[in-house]
C-alpha cells in the first residue's frame, strides 16, 4: 500500500497525483479480482473474515478519507464502477 501513503503524505511530484492513483488502482484490481472469483465478501473463501481481511480492511477504509483530503479530485479514489466488491465491504 505504498501508493496509498504517497497520496496521504503528498510524496509525489506536482501534477503526478493521477498517475499515482492509477498505480494504486492497478494494485487494488487484484483484491477486486480475488473477491470476484471467490464470490465471497471476504478474501478468505469462508463466510467469515480471516487474518488477510483484518490486515487489508484498514487500508480500504482509509481510501474514503482521501476524498476529504482531495475534494477536487474527479471520480473518487475508490470508484464503485471499477471496484464494486471493495466498495461493498465499506
Amino acid at each position: 500500500m505504498g501508493y496509498l501513503f504517497k497520496i496521504f503524505y503528498g510524496r509525489y511530484e506536482e501534477g503526478q497525483l493521477p498517475e499515482v492513483i492509477e498505480k494504486l488502482h492497478k494494485k487494488l484490481d487484484l483484491s477486486e479480482k480475488i473477491l470476484s472469483l471467490r464470490k465471497t465478501k471476504f478474501m478468505s473463501s469462508n463466510d467469515k473474515p480471516m487474518m488477510v481481511d483484518y490486515n487489508c480492511w484498514p487500508f480500504y477504509e482509509r481510501m474514503e478519507a482521501l476524498q476529504a483530503i482531495y475534494p477536487d479530485h474527479p471520480g473518487g479514489f475508490l470508484p464503485a464502477s471499477r471496484f464494486p466488491r471493495l466498495v461493498k465491504k465499506l
